[in-house]
């Protein structure tokens, strides 16, 4: 056999072996085919808009399309149930938030957000706001929580719906301050909205974007915002630890993760991927003008973050006897 018939035969069998290694690793040639992002929402919204934006940008990283599918029904389940169904290779990503970390603590949930998926990136976070009525004689959280442990029975507040963030986070107020409120769910936030500032309830949370309208017409007054610390986007309001209220950390937060099984070093690729994406200068400020702050948070602190806030909401849902009909 000649020289070059040997160092031909070495080529293919180095190359078969690099490949044997790739495919043993999981990295072999991925994305292999487009990248579907699967978001829990409908078109339009937030989040969508947010998914999309990085989509286009993350598709030259990798090389491949990088598609956005909306499955919107059942609180994420939906959307959930369908990522799951897919093979755990990367090529199914799907945006997670705050509120499926919420869905993990109610009974009986579909899906566990701990252990059903690998937990990619966060995207960034938020918080809500805590607002009472305009006419409401408080100026401040420590005055509402005297004013409702001095009026028990009379104190209503509003929500989306039962089981929501919305919900839960003045149910944790109600248990770090200790005091009752009468939960009243409503059909959105306009309705709850439209209820406070009517009187009908005295307080709720919501979310910024909804809000600012009616804030700055002085139809409602913000008391804080229920991040511990000052919010970047909304720096005019206390956190909850400024306002007195210790051990109470509730934000709303946006992410990315794959079915539970991907292969570590596709995990580590999309990661690393989207993080490039994340320190545009313009991606960043195309996501705060979305209402979020630009986070970039790894798997890791990821993880515990959600684990964190599981625990913390089946302890509400608990201690205030929630049920979901």
């Amino acid at each position: 056999m000649n020289v070059s018939r040997c160092m031909s035969l070495l080529g293919v069998a180095l190359a078969s072996l690099s490949m044997t290694t790739a495919l043993a690793q999981g990295t072999a040639a991925f994305p292999q085919r487009p990248v579907k992002i699967v978001v829990p929402v409908a078109a339009g919204g937030g989040s969508d808009l947010m998914a999309r934006h990085i989509a286009e940008r993350l598709g030259p990283l990798l090389a491949q399309s990088v598609i956005v599918e909306n499955r919107v029904g059942a609180n994420s389940v939906l959307a959930a149930q369908y990522a799951l169904s897919q093979p755990a290779d990367g090529h199914t990503v799907m945006m997670t938030n705050s509120v499926m970390a919420l869905r993990t603590a109610l009974p009986n949930s579909p899906y566990d957000l701990r252990k059903d998926f690998d937990p990619v990136i966060q995207v960034g976070n938020g918080t809500y706001i805590l607002y009472v009525n305009a006419n409401l004689p408080v100026k401040n959280v420590k005055e509402l929580i005297t004013y409702a442990r001095a009026n028990p029975g009379k104190m209503n507040f509003s929500s989306i719906g039962v089981g929501t963030a919305v919900h839960l986070c003045v149910e944790l107020l109600a248990m770090r301050g200790g005091f009752t409120m009468t939960h009243i769910p409503y059909s959105g936030s306009t309705t709850s909205i439209a209820a406070v500032m009517s009187g009908d309830v005295q307080a709720s949370v919501d979310a910024l974007a909804v809000l600012r309208g009616q804030i700055d017409a002085g139809k409602l007054r913000v008391l804080a915002v229920t991040s511990a610390k000052r919010w970047e986007l909304a720096p005019e309001w206390p956190g909850m630890e400024e306002a007195g209220v210790p051990n109470y950390d509730v934000t709303f937060w946006i992410a990315f993760a794959v079915k539970a099984g991907t292969p570590a070093s596709i995990n580590n690729k999309l990661s690393a991927d989207i993080g490039r994406v994340l320190q545009d200068p313009g991606v960043k400020d195309y996501i705060r003008k979305l209402g979020t702050s630009v986070t970039g948070t790894p798997a890791a602190e990821l993880a515990r973050i959600t684990a964190r806030e599981v625990q913390t909401w089946s302890d509400v849902i608990k201690s205030a006897n929630i049920k979901l009909e």
